[in-house]
């Protein structure tokens, strides 16, 4: 398969699980801490996957390009991390500007579930993304 389309369903499965545990993760934080409802964890699972999409997306970009640059296995697999620790931190500083003010001191927790849950999310498909390779290039001749 080419290693673009790969790629594009390694980062559609980091989506899911990654926005799956920051839901989960955020609503049990919530509820043990500030005595949220359940109204509003079902909230935070809706939210996660809603708003992680640009920031999904702009990992995946930047995993594109490395590919591009044929960047592959390890090299691969260590760009992607990092992508994810940063986006991860922007996304919970986005999170904590937009939202914060509605969960006021528990923002920090939750800025820190994003975090938690975009780096992990990579940690589970590590296998997946250090075995693609430049040889996973089909040619269309």
């Amino acid at each position: 398969m080419n290693k673009y389309f790969r790629l594009t369903f390694i980062f559609i499965g980091v989506w899911f699980v990654a926005s799956f545990i920051n839901g989960i993760l955020s609503s049990l934080l919530l509820r043990v801490f500030a005595k949220a409802e359940v109204e509003e964890m079902e909230l935070c699972i809706l939210f996660s996957f809603i708003f992680s999409i640009p920031f999904i997306g702009l990992a995946w970009f930047i995993g594109i390009i490395a590919c591009v640059n044929k960047t592959n296995g390890e090299r691969l697999y260590e760009i992607i991390l990092m992508t994810s620790f940063f986006i991860g931190f922007w996304g919970a500083l986005f999170f904590a500007i937009l939202l914060g003010f509605r969960f006021e001191i528990h923002s920090v927790l939750i800025s820190l579930s994003i975090i938690v849950s975009a780096v992990s999310s990579i940690l589970i498909f590590r296998k997946q993304i250090k075995s693609i390779n430049n040889e996973d290039i089909t040619t269309m001749d």
